[in-house]
């Protein structure tokens, strides 16, 4: 991976930023690991210059999920009414965040722009909000994945795309081309398979000129293109500007004592449509490094570098 010759300096803009954290998905206190992730990541947003105020139930720990759909929704409507608050992050991933999208009241969020953080569970809210008011999101570092490692690739890149809305990256630290040679379109995606469920809801794109990042975590290969299907079928790869595919973390490719390749399989699905691929490992889950991308911003690249616009 070629290495990154900037670090962000301006901390005077980020000092007078607000960040509302909630847990509108799982809990990220629900064991002293995660716990442990929760705090440190916390601090270092402190040390960075981040103004962190925890809404009144992201801390909790329910079940599967952080407290009830009630709470949850509170919490991030609660963040959205802040006056000061400029960014609202999420602690964690998980399950269930679209537990919360019919409860949302969309004026309000319309009427109090802000930046929404986050990524796997979270795919559904970033994409809901960005189709019900047109304003780009981040998918990105949370408190408990990300911001706890204290990578300087992720901090910079992340600061960069909160404050000056846009970063550069060479090529060959973001990636590679698996087809094609260059890439332009809106940004779309997160979770593949969170990002399956807002189909057929208000909340999904119809895919034109769109690029489609995405990642996936623990599935098996079959409900990994049974996903991809469900696109297909709705008519939104045939309109896709390109594609870029993140981390495939613990996807079981096995089948009747055979073992097939996740990526060679993707690419296979994919051999009829000539939209471009590129492939990257800076983001998804269980990486040390995570790259903010926009939901509903540019991102535009060709064989030197990788541009992204928030």
């Amino acid at each position: 991976m070629a290495p990154v010759d900037w670090i962000y300096e301006n901390v005077s803009i980020l000092r007078r930023m607000k960040v509302a954290i909630i847990s509108p998905s799982a809990p990220s206190t629900f064991s002293e690991e995660r716990r442990s992730q929760y705090i440190k990541g916390l601090e270092n947003m402190k040390a960075h210059g981040l103004e962190c105020v925890v809404m009144p139930h992201a801390a909790n720990a329910l079940s599967f999920v952080s407290d009830t759909a009630a709470n949850r929704l509170a919490d991030f409507m609660d963040a959205y009414r802040d006056p000061m608050v400029d960014v609202v992050m999420t602690a964690n991933g998980g399950w269930n965040a679209g537990d919360i999208l019919a409860g949302i009241d969309w004026e309000i969020v319309k009427r109090n722009p802000k930046v929404l953080v986050g990524f796997s569970d979270i795919t559904v809210l970033l994409n809901a909000v960005y189709a019900k008011t047109g304003r780009v999101q981040i998918q990105g570092p949370m408190v408990t994945w990300g911001f706890q490692e204290n990578d300087p690739l992720t901090i910079d890149s992340f600061m960069r795309a909160i404050n000056d809305k846009h970063y550069v990256l060479p090529l060959e630290t973001f990636g590679k081309f698996l087809r094609g040679s260059s890439m332009e379109g809106i940004g779309m995606g997160g979770n593949l398979v969170s990002l399956e469920s807002l189909l057929g809801t208000p909340y999904a794109s119809d895919g034109v000129g769109k690029v489609l990042f995405w990642e996936e975590t623990e599935e098996k290969l079959p409900a990994l293109l049974r996903a991809l299907a469900h696109f297909k079928n709705a008519g939104v790869l045939e309109k896709l500007a390109g594609m870029i595919i993140g981390r495939l973390d613990q996807i079981d490719g096995k089948f009747a004592e055979k073992e097939y390749e996740p990526l060679q399989a993707v690419l296979d699905y994919l051999e009829p449509y000539s939209f471009p691929v590129l492939k990257t490992e800076l983001f998804g889950h269980e990486i040390d490094q995570y790259l903010p991308l926009p939901v509903g911003g540019t991102i535009r690249a060709d064989q030197e570098k990788i541009e992204f616009k928030f």
